[in-house]
């Protein structure tokens, strides 16, 4: 880009310039025009009345959000700041006071490019490197401002005038005023405070020390801006009359400036894509360490886990064997169960086929020690069975004994004994038919089923129920004869199924028609278990009887 850096501020208050309020133009010292904050806002907004210089139908406004990204919040912030109360000195004491109407309330500075903005909008590229350096230049603003204790609403970005520019609007919204903002009029405010005492004796002298710090201030702000933003975009910082030069001369220069501008920015990107380069070497490497960091870390994990894998297959070896041995000892009684009592808890023991020499006990109690908490479950197991089958048989011998008697006197009464009774009395199995089980249901494959239709109609839920328990039952017990088993089973089948139909629950003895998957067999029975009785509330008042 070439030509040279163009940036100028001022600040703007609500009225516009002292003296009387009135809607007429106000003109300052110099005979220029006072415009108000409001009319500047209007100006960068592109209003129709604030807008007479610009050619109608020309692209609206592009904004750079700062704080905020649209004119109604930045007018907003305004409005909120210019209407602060100042604090001032009245009589030695601090007061406050309605900030003045006049009192610089909006910061904006404009930075124009010496780019044609037909020539712009004709090219994309050189479009989004003017955006680029707008935006570079409010950055840099926003520092500046935040610095001073401003705050940078917004950017905006004309491209109907003839050169390519951007307004850049800040505020102070704690004091309101925006001299701090300025770098000259804070500058000129420093220097009067400073010499007060002088300017008493030569206001002239301090007067013109004061515009000379003004002065400087806004040439070093110009030079920041140069240094920060113009010089690498390869701008001049002053134009041709500055430096007394011919055209040709400062075309030169221009040429030049512009060639060192491209140079260093092909520079900076060689540099940029170098370092991305060497970045992603280096992030190879380092990946690449790591890689073989965690390849040594999962080959000696590996390596622990075999030997692990190794240790856990002898010792499950050495377990296998030792389950092996004490199963064996158990079922011999070689080991018994001890139950735990208040003063030990469970354990093995030696049972009464144990060896009779003591290093042959100790030789089978260290072979069964590896699998002792496995033994200790199977020996548990094993000791309820044998407590069960104890309570049986001493129960069977109880009833062999109880049929002896029965049958001895019924055969001195000369009575016919039942052969179930003579078979159990001799200690044989009595066998098992459908009168062993009184009310239980046996349907046989071959039932009709009208008939069991009605079977099912003419019993109530109740006596549905003890049918299902006592079916149940019978289906348990006659596992050792597969037909009659076959009978009950499905006789267990047809009482749920029906069951399901009325919606009535066997094991509860409550019916939920709801529930039911047939309402018409849900209406034929009714009857079902009371719900027991709830209390709801119990008095606490104690009852005196007499006993």
């Amino acid at each position: 880009m070439k030509g040279y850096q163009f940036a100028r501020m001022e600040s703007y208050s609500v009225q516009g310039a002292p003296g009387k309020k009135s809607n007429e133009p106000k003109f300052r010292k110099s005979g220029e025009r006072a415009w108000t904050a409001q009319e500047v806002l209007d100006e960068a907004e592109r209003k129709p009345w604030a807008s007479f210089h610009v050619n109608p139908g020309g692209l609206p406004p592009q904004i750079l959000p700062g704080t905020v990204s649209s004119f109604a919040a930045a007018r907003a912030a305004h409005e909120e700041a210019s209407t602060v109360n100042e604090v001032y000195v009245r009589k030695g004491k601090k007061a406050k006071r309605k900030l003045r109407s006049d009192a610089r309330t909006l910061y904006s500075s404009v930075v124009s490019l010496p780019t044609l903005t037909v020539d712009a909008l004709a090219d994309p590229e050189l479009r989004e490197e003017c955006v680029a350096l707008l935006a570079a230049a409010m950055e840099h603003e926003r520092k500046t401002v935040e610095k001073a204790g401003g705050v940078l609403l917004m950017g905006v970005i004309h491209w109907d005038e003839d050169h390519v520019h951007a307004h850049y609007l800040a505020i102070e919204p704690q004091l309101g005023r925006v001299d701090a903002l300025h770098p000259g009029r804070a500058a000129k405010i420093a220097f009067n405070e400073a010499h007060a005492a002088e300017k008493v004796k030569d206001p002239k002298a301090v007067g013109q020390g004061a515009n000379r710090a003004y002065r400087a201030a806004m040439s070093k702000w110009q030079d920041d801006f140069y240094e920060e933003v113009f010089d690498g975009a390869g701008l001049l910082r002053f134009g041709p009359k500055r430096c007394r030069m011919t055209r040709a001369e400062y075309q030169k220069a221009l040429t030049v400036k512009d060639r060192q501008a491209r140079d260093e920015k092909r520079r900076a990107e060689s540099a940029a894509k170098f370092n991305e380069q060497v970045t992603a070497i280096e992030g190879e490497k380092t990946d690449l360490l790591l890689r073989e960091t965690e390849a040594a870390r999962l080959a000696a994990q590996g390596q622990a886990e075999i030997t692990r894998a190794e240790k856990l297959a002898c010792s499950a070896a050495d377990r296998a064997k030792a389950l092996e041995c004490g199963m064996s000892a158990i079922e011999a009684r070689k080991i018994d169960y001890r139950p735990a009592t208040e003063e030990r808890r469970e354990g093995l023991v030696y049972g009464p086929n144990a060896p009779d020499a003591e290093e042959d006990r100790r030789s089978l109690k260290k072979r069964i020690m590896p699998a002792f908490d496995l033994l200790l479950g199977f020996a548990r197991r094993v000791f309820g069975v044998r407590q069960r089958e104890e309570a049986q048989e001493a129960t069977a011998a109880e009833l062999r004994r109880g049929a002896a008697v029965v049958e001895a006197a019924m055969s001195q009464s000369r009575q016919v004994v039942p052969e179930s009774l003579a078979a159990l009395a001799a200690g044989e199995t009595a066998p098992l038919d459908e009168e062993s089980f009184p009310g239980a249901w046996a349907i046989p494959s071959e039932t009709e089923t009208a008939a069991l239709r009605t079977r099912l109609e003419t019993t109530t839920n109740l006596e549905l129920r003890a049918a299902y328990q006592a079916t149940r039952d019978a289906m348990l017990l006659t596992e050792e004869d597969a037909a009659l088993r076959a009978n009950y089973v499905r006789g267990v089948k047809v009482i749920e199924l029906n069951a399901a139909e009325r919606g009535f629950d066997l094991e509860t003895g409550r019916q939920d028609v709801e529930n039911a998957t047939d309402p018409k067999v849900a209406a034929l029975h009714t009857d079902q278990f009371r719900e027991p009785i709830k209390v709801l509330w119990l008095s606490p008042e104690r009852v005196r009887r007499r006993t």
